[in-house]
């Protein structure tokens, strides 16, 4: 499970954030999803306390929603904003929208041993 816990000392902010949203934006389909724990209903709860230091993300959790759009094997875009919105303005003492942090998602795969000409192409090439 993908957890990120942001580390900005207290002292930074002088007005605590009344909430967080986190998102990923996949760079291959372009699609936004919601990033934070699954609530009792099978939901995920992108928006956290303002005072949050961490939070813990189940992408399988995700998909096992009804109606959810799949994650890609991909590379995701992590974005953080407070109650301001993804557009607020710089603002001193205050949070400021976040988008950076690169992480990619995989599914995987069943194991499927070499065999024949592909087994000697590649025991070839390890040899060079």
């Amino acid at each position: 499970m993908p957890s990120h816990e942001p580390n900005v000392p207290p002292l930074l902010l002088s007005v605590t954030p009344e909430s967080l949203t986190v998102v990923a934006t996949c760079t291959q389909n372009g699609n936004t999803y919601k990033v934070g724990p699954t609530n009792a209903a099978g939901e995920i709860n992108n928006v956290i306390p303002g005072d949050a230091t961490q939070i813990i993300w189940n992408p399988w959790e995700y998909e096992q929603q009804a109606g959810a759009t799949p994650l890609a094997a991909a590379t995701y875009t992590l974005s953080v904003w407070d109650e301001r919105g993804p557009g607020a303005t710089v603002a001193g003492g205050r949070f400021s929208p976040y988008s950076g942090t690169n992480f990619a998602l995989y599914r995987p795969q069943q194991y499927t041993p070499l065999s024949g000409e592909h087994q000697r192409l590649f025991a070839l090439l390890c040899v060079w």
